[in-house]
């Protein structure tokens, strides 16, 4: 294996959402990978002969000697993990071995992913009778599958939000008055491209402005011919 083939382990791979704190007012999530993931990962990229990793304790905390084979030559990196609350131990060592490997490059990418903030909602008390607080929806429900519902809001918030129905109304009320059809529209659109049903608002917005510089000049673009009409014509738009 050569020190180029390690440059794949920084690659972004299927992560999961995860609670990180829970108040009142909200649940802090981050994202995550398992030791699977990182063990899968090594496989992959350097082989399950060339990756090896070794446990130690010092001053009560679990060490990972993570190390690998290249060019012939054992290098190790180490870490320690933190102390988990499910099975002690087991927890500290797979946070060692994601911390031994985050040296390595995996899983680098989750530290520069912003944690991501939901509603709350009471989940019953601890053993102190303090109230839990589990991750809620918008509507306030208990969410079931925090990475799905994290994942799905985030697609949501990066699309471009759908053209307003005033938006539409002024780009019919400029076709009307530079005398297009639908079809002229529909042409329009398919060499800008874009669509009358999918428009985005700020695709719209760009429409918007080209088409209210045509109105100003009085003239169509010359990349395409067009047929006037009455101003009583009826137009509408096809989807």
């Amino acid at each position: 294996m050569t020190p180029s083939v390690l440059l794949s382990l920084k690659k972004e791979i299927p992560f999961r959402w995860k609670v990180q704190s829970a108040r009142s007012w909200g649940c802090e999530c981050v994202a995550y990978i398992d030791a699977r993931q990182v063990m899968d990962l090594l496989d992959e990229v350097v082989g399950p002969e060339n990756w090896q990793d070794h446990y130690r304790e010092v001053a009560g905390n679990v060490y990972c000697d993570l190390s690998l084979r290249v060019n012939d030559t054992w290098i190790t990196k180490s870490d320690c993990g933190s102390q988990s609350n499910f099975e002690a131990e087991k927890g500290q060592a797979s946070d060692a071995f994601k911390r031994a490997a985050v040296k390595w490059g995996i899983g680098r990418f989750l530290y520069s992913m912003a944690s991501v903030r939901v509603k709350a909602v009471e989940n019953g008390t601890d053993e102190r009778g303090k109230t839990r607080y589990a991750p809620a929806d918008e509507q306030g429900r208990k969410v079931r599958d925090l990475t799905a519902y994290i994942n799905s809001s985030r697609q949501s918030a990066a699309a471009p939000a759908e053209a307003t129905p005033a938006q539409k109304e002024h780009i019919k009320s400029l076709c009307q008055t530079l005398g297009w059809s639908s079809e002229q529209l529909k042409s329009y659109l398919n060499t800008s491209q874009a669509s009358w049903k999918h428009m985005t608002r700020p695709q719209a917005a760009r429409l918007l402005s080209e088409l209210e510089d045509m109105v100003k000049h009085n003239n169509a673009p010359a990349r395409t011919t067009y047929t006037a009409r009455t101003s009583a014509s009826k137009y509408t738009p096809r989807t």
